[in-house]
C-alpha cells in the first residue's frame, strides 16, 4: 500500500503525496459500487456519523447532483486541512516526509 501512495518512488512520502493517497483511498472506499461516483446512499451508507454527514453532504455536492465527484473532495478544505494535520502529527520531527517506519510505528 505505502508502495502505491509514493508516486515518486522515493521512500518517502511528501505531504502532497500523503493528502492525495488518503483522498483517493477515502473516495474509493466510499464509492460501493465503483462507478466512480459517491452518491448520497453510498455516502450515508459508509458514514460513521450519520449527523455530521448531513452537515458536510451537502457541501461536497453544492449543486446537489446526487453524487459527489472525486474533484469535489479534492477540493474540500475541512478535509484536506485535517489531512495535512495528521500528516504533521506522523512528520513529528519536521523532515517533511514521512517514512514507511514513521507509519508503522503509529
Amino acid at each position: 500500500m505505502f508502495a502505491n501512495f509514493d508516486q515518486n518512488k522515493n521512500g518517502k512520502l511528501s505531504e502532497q503525496e500523503f493528502v492525495h493517497s488518503v483522498i483517493n483511498g477515502l473516495y474509493h472506499d466510499f464509492d460501493l459500487n465503483n462507478d466512480g461516483k459517491v452518491t448520497k446512499k453510498e455516502f450515508f451508507q459508509h458514514s460513521k456519523d450519520k449527523k455530521q454527514a448531513k452537515v458536510e453532504y451537502p457541501k461536497l455536492d453544492p449543486q446537489n447532483k446526487g453524487f459527489i465527484s472525486l474533484d469535489s473532495v479534492k477540493k474540500f478544505p475541512p478535509l484536506i486541512d485535517e489531512l495535512k494535520l495528521a500528516f504533521k502529527q506522523l512528520d513529528s520531527q519536521g523532515k517533511g516526509f514521512v517514512t514507511l517506519k514513521d507509519l508503522q510505528s503509529q
